[in-house]
């Protein structure tokens, strides 16, 4: 079977490019994925004992080989990474700066050239315990401005919010519980799309914004002016 061409970004901004998959277009294309894959990534499908789980582990993986490929001219299958900075993947061997995100079958990858980058997607579900997880890892500001909002506004910038701190999060390698710079973010940013700086002392040119997607979704982006040598793990 022949591959699937990637699609087009949906959404672009500052050199960077946000491509957006429904993992069920890949359904019927489980055999390509799985021979586009690694060793180790088919190891990691065989591991997860949900089908669901495992299901989408291949589509994602494959999703994002493809577009990688597309971009630096490999086959799908030639497309190397290598963990960076806290675990952060990178390419072995091109320039490009990517992080993928998914949430049920939406799946983004974040592309550039010239800007590290982190991304986060989340659909907009209800959840009991919205208001003691903002407490816990939210900045006190963001908390009360929570606090504020209707019942229906409340879910939404919550997750605004939390995709914001993810992103961030991935931008540096880091984790949601490792805390992330969001108390100098506007309080708008709970509320509506938009993008803004982060303030100083985090340095200069890294910017945040979020997006409502299609199908009750929201994603969130960081990028910071791209450092000439990424640290690699090794």
């Amino acid at each position: 079977m022949t591959a699937r061409a990637p699609a087009p970004p949906v959404l672009a901004t500052s050199g960077v490019s946000i491509h957006v998959f429904d993992l069920t277009a890949l359904r019927g294309e489980r055999a390509a994925l799985e021979a586009e894959a690694s060793p180790d990534e088919r190891a990691r499908a065989a591991r997860l004992r949900d089908p669901a789980h495992r299901e989408r582990f291949v589509r994602r993986r494959g999703a994002l080989r493809r577009l990688l490929a597309a971009q630096t001219g490999a086959s799908p299958r030639d497309v190397r990474f290598v963990a960076g900075y806290g675990g952060k993947p990178l390419l072995a061997d091109a320039g490009l700066c990517f992080s993928p995100s998914s949430s049920g079958d939406v799946f983004v990858v974040a592309l550039s050239a010239t800007h590290d980058v982190g991304v986060d997607v989340e659909r907009v579900l209800p959840r009991a315990d919205l208001d003691d997880v903002a407490r816990h890892v939210f900045p006190a500001p963001v908390v009360a401005r929570l606090r504020a909002l209707d019942d229906d506004a409340r879910l939404a910038a919550f997750y605004r919010v939390w995709t914001l701190e993810e992103a961030v999060g991935k931008l540096d390698g880091r984790g949601i519980a490792e805390g992330t710079p969001l108390a100098d973010v506007p309080l708008d940013a709970l509320t509506r799309d938009g993008r803004w700086p982060l303030a100083a002392p985090h340095a200069s040119g890294r910017f945040v914004e979020t997006r409502a997607l299609g199908d009750g979704a929201v994603l969130s982006l960081a990028t910071a002016p791209r450092i000439a040598t990424a640290r690699v793990r090794t």
